[in-house]
């Protein structure tokens, strides 16, 4: 029966999305008319206008909503609940152009999606039209029913405070009451600045709590966060809600570049989970049923993020490999980052010397990141934490020269590419397993609530790897790159 069963959802799943993914890029990625300061969305009935509507001040809890008026908080029916915004996710969808992408979930078809935004300070809101669509997700006893996802890209001033909140106009019209989120402060980075610091995060998974830890030590000191997968346990939407709406007050002010990990299809269910909660600037190459992969520019970094679900007898596809290869050839920027779940060096055992997968990208992809000058390549999926020695093209490790500079140790110009897993920031802890002690400079087990801060500054890349308990908040490795 259980086959038979998950027959019938797989075929559901195909029948539902046969259109495949370039119809929803298409339906879901909007034109853009610059205007003076402000960005319209062309072709959407009541985008771009500036509306006085007021201060949606206060919060929100699981039955209620904001009022537009003030601090009390309107209780919802269960029919308003419904168009309620739920797992708010922010991402840079075009840092160079200061584009902001913005995606929510409601269990209703919604009657007029929009965000209202405004400079801190300002009188009156600007608003934007979201496109919805409706999509297939799986409840906790695996029962297909179906949401809608709303998006919109936004173009932003760089360096500026925004206050935004998104909503659905129309069921207030319909309700007469505000439905929606509460007010974000939200703070736009100068993306092209060569100064810039990001945590790599991962394997969030059962561990909502242990990722929120996380984020209030990491919120307001980073300027984006990087997600290497298993951002929840299983690929349905309570699992979802409980990462993200749990830890609103962090992921609604934070943009989130993320990859999926083999949690986010779990049991084999291809059902658009990472593209239903996040909003990427997609190349027409990747699909998105498990996943995607994509890339950005920030400041003198170009980030290449891979999706290991994404696979053919255990190498990347044909498609994301030659993409990937032209990525890294027609790059000009300082540093390269290549982010991907599915590690090729680590101490874990997804990573080790046996294992099928790591050995078989190992064999694709360790001489064309030697040879492309790739610098570190951040992992997850082994919940551990290690650091190996520049590999060269061989996967052979090389020597380092170090310099100190303000207490951590550099390595001078490294002759290779240093693979990183930097521990699970969610509950899920692990250990070293068999491993090649010599391609390593450190490996350790996981504890709780762990993650990297990675900053870059001109020549110098420097990380420092972290952990949270107990209220307080402990140095497990500091180390860098000097390239000047």
């Amino acid at each position: 029966m259980k086959k038979i069963f998950a027959l019938i959802c797989i075929i559901s799943i195909l029948l539902t999305f046969s259109a495949c993914r370039k119809p929803i890029i298409e339906t879901s990625t909007f034109t853009y008319v610059e205007k003076g300061e402000e960005i319209l969305i062309e072709g959407t009935a009541g985008s771009g206008n500036s509306n006085n509507l007021g201060s949606a001040n206060g919060g929100s809890n699981e039955n209620g909503s904001s009022n537009d008026a003030g601090n009390e908080i309107i209780e919802l029916s269960e029919e308003e609940m419904r168009y309620k915004p739920t797992t708010l996710t922010v991402t840079l969808y075009d840092s160079q152009k200061s584009i902001y992408g913005f995606t929510y979930n409601t269990t209703e078809n919604p009657i007029k999606a929009v965000i209202q935004i405004k400079k801190k300070g300002a009188d009156s809101w600007s608003e934007y039209a979201l496109n919805s669509k409706k999509a297939l997700y799986f409840d906790s006893e695996w029962q297909i029913f179906y949401h809608y996802i709303s998006k919109a890209e936004i173009k932003l001033d760089a360096s500026s405070t925004y206050i935004y909140r998104v909503c659905d106009t129309g069921a207030q019209k319909k309700f007469g009451k505000y439905i929606g989120s509460e007010e974000v402060t939200f703070k736009t980075k100068n993306t092209k600045s060569n100064s810039f610091s990001f945590a790599h995060i991962s394997d969030t998974q059962r561990g909502s709590e242990q990722f929120g830890l996380s984020l209030s030590k990491i919120t307001d000191k980073v300027d984006f966060l990087l997600h290497t997968g298993d951002i929840i346990q299983n690929p349905i939407e309570s699992d979802w809600k409980d990462m993200i709406d749990n830890n609103f007050k962090y992921l609604s002010r934070i943009p989130m570049m993320a990859i999926a990990g083999n949690h986010e299809v779990n049991g084999g269910f291809k059902n658009y989970d990472t593209y239903n909660h996040f909003n990427n600037s997609i190349p027409p190459q990747s699909s998105t049923a498990s996943g995607y992969f994509y890339s950005f520019v920030y400041g003198n970094a170009k980030f290449i993020m891979l999706n290991t679900n994404d696979l053919n007898g255990n190498k990347l596809t044909t498609e994301q490999y030659d993409w990937l290869v032209n990525e890294l050839k027609s790059n000009d920027s300082k540093w390269k980052i290549v982010s991907l779940h599915n590690p090729l060096y680590s101490v874990g055992i997804w990573g080790s010397t046996n294992n099928t997968i790591a050995l078989a990208l190992q064999e694709q992809l360790k001489s064309i990141f030697a040879q492309n000058k790739v610098d570190i390549v951040l992992q997850g999926h082994d919940h551990t934490i290690s650091r190996t020695y520049p590999l060269n093209e061989n996967g052979l490790p090389e020597n380092e020269t170090f310099e100190t500079i303000n207490g951590i140790e550099y390595s001078k110009n490294p002759n290779g590419v240093i693979y990183l897993t930097n521990g699970t920031t969610g509950s899920v802890t692990r250990g070293p397993e068999n491993y090649d002690k010599a391609l390593f400079k450190y490996a350790t087990a996981s504890k709780e609530a762990t993650w990297s801060e990675i900053s870059i500054d001109g020549d110098k890349l420097t990380v420092v790897v972290k952990h949270y308990d107990l209220g307080k908040e402990s140095v497990y490795y500091k180390w860098g790159i000097n390239k000047s």
